[in-house]
């Protein structure tokens, strides 16, 4: 835990035009630092930053990640030995959840496959198949917040 005696002054500015807060950190032996945030957020979001449990980027992210445009996608993947994503999706704080499997016609083979079929939410300016790239028979929404249920709860990294 950081040292909260370093820290010399914090202020916020509550007039900016578009609702937000300014929350300016000075530290001892540190240029200051300014973060711009929701004034709903102000008291958890110091706290973070200032205990270390947070870096400026990361609280960055998840104050974009509230206000973000999302989609939630259901569609079929031939990857059903293993339908995890191509990339993570920690990162970006979005889930996914294998909802079942079935067996189809992959191109001209005479046989079926196994397919899983897989529901993930992503932000509108993600591609999905960055993280599927066989996604095929894709059903998409708009989505304004990711909807967790027992059948699909949250994961970890969200």
């Amino acid at each position: 835990m950081r040292n909260l005696s370093d820290v010399l002054m914090v202020t916020f500015d509550h007039d900016l035009k578009d609702g937000s807060a300014l929350c300016v950190v000075r530290k001892s032996g540190e240029k200051t630092s300014m973060l711009k945030m929701e004034l709903d957020e102000q008291a958890d979001i110091l706290y973070r930053l200032l205990t270390e449990q947070m870096t400026k980027a990361e609280i960055k992210a998840e104050s974009e990640h509230e206000r973000m445009i999302l989609k939630r996608y259901r569609f079929k993947t031939w990857s059903a030995d293993d339908p995890r994503p191509l990339r993570d999706l920690a990162p970006i704080k979005m889930p996914w959840w294998c909802s079942g499997f079935g067996t189809g016609k992959h191109g001209a083979r005479s046989y079926d496959d196994e397919y899983a079929i897989i529901i993930c939410y992503l932000p509108e300016s993600e591609d999905l198949r960055k993280y599927w790239d066989d996604a095929f028979d894709v059903e998409m929404e708009d989505a304004e917040e990711i909807k967790y249920t027992d059948r699909f709860p949250k994961p970890e990294w969200c």
